[in-house]
């Protein structure tokens, strides 16, 4: 499926060090964070980030690609 080989070349990209709101203001195609770099104002640092990687299966994401 060409959207998962998308979503798994940014990953991979992100993970060498390019620069994520770069990447998001790109490939986003989400209307609401998309201009703003992915920025989806409401996790910040330290706060509920680590749940919402392990909810969306990104806890793991250097050994899942």
């Amino acid at each position: 499926d060409q959207a998962k080989k998308q979503a798994s070349d940014v990953l991979q990209r992100a993970l060498k060090g390019e620069n994520f709101e770069d990447l998001a203001k790109q490939y986003s195609q989400d209307p609401g964070s998309k201009d703003k770099g992915g920025d989806l104002d409401f996790v910040k640092n330290g706060g509920n980030g680590s749940n919402i990687k392990s909810r969306f299966g990104f806890d793991n994401a250097h050994s899942a690609v």
